[in-house]
């Protein structure tokens, strides 16, 4: 995680809810709170989007937009290792989730190294 985000995670109290809730999604996501009013997952590469849990995912928004003082959802991919017409980002474009202009990427997430889709709550 360390090449994705430049500053460390911020966690309070629920954090270990927001890891449980992440990790039912797919074993090999990660998050952070990018700031006060970021969500922002790490998906890798190589996790195919048959194996994710949808349901798992859909309670995860859920929680984010009932139980934590968010107002947005990344999901982060290595640009290197990602096709963004492809795969996990084409199917969350079907669920409302669009492409972050490089601009508006919170401080501690790389803009030259990560491709980021935003879903506003």
């Amino acid at each position: 995680m360390s090449t994705l985000f430049s500053s460390k995670p911020v966690l309070s109290s629920n954090s270990s809810n927001r890891a449980e809730l992440v990790k039912n999604v797919s074993e090999g996501w990660s998050y952070q709170l990018a700031d006060k009013q970021t969500l922002a997952l790490f998906v890798p590469s190589k996790d195919f989007s048959s194996s994710l849990s949808r349901e798992n995912f859909v309670e995860l928004l859920e929680y984010c937009e009932d139980n934590l003082k968010t107002k947005r959802l990344l999901a982060c991919f290595n640009k290197a290792d990602i096709d963004p017409r492809q795969g996990i980002p084409r199917a969350l474009k079907c669920i409302g989730f669009t492409t972050l202009h490089p601009d508006s990427y919170p401080a501690g997430i790389d803009k030259n190294s990560i491709f980021a889709m935003v879903y506003n709550i």
